[in-house]
């Protein structure tokens, strides 16, 4: 914020500002799926063995 304030390197800011939020969504996505894998394997599951008992 200072440096925006004092008008040095405005682009380099956004650009490293845009950066960081784009990694740190990286990393949640990438903790989410990594630490759901688990859970959402048994939703999978429930959901293809329904599946298979209204065919039949």
């Amino acid at each position: 914020m200072v440096l925006r304030q004092i008008g040095v390197a405005n682009d380099i800011v956004n650009l490293v500002f845009g950066a960081m939020m784009g990694c740190l969504g990286i990393a949640v996505a990438v903790a989410f799926g990594w630490g759901g894998r688990s859970a959402v394997g048994r939703l999978v599951d429930n959901f293809v063995t329904s599946l298979e008992d209204k065919v039949e």
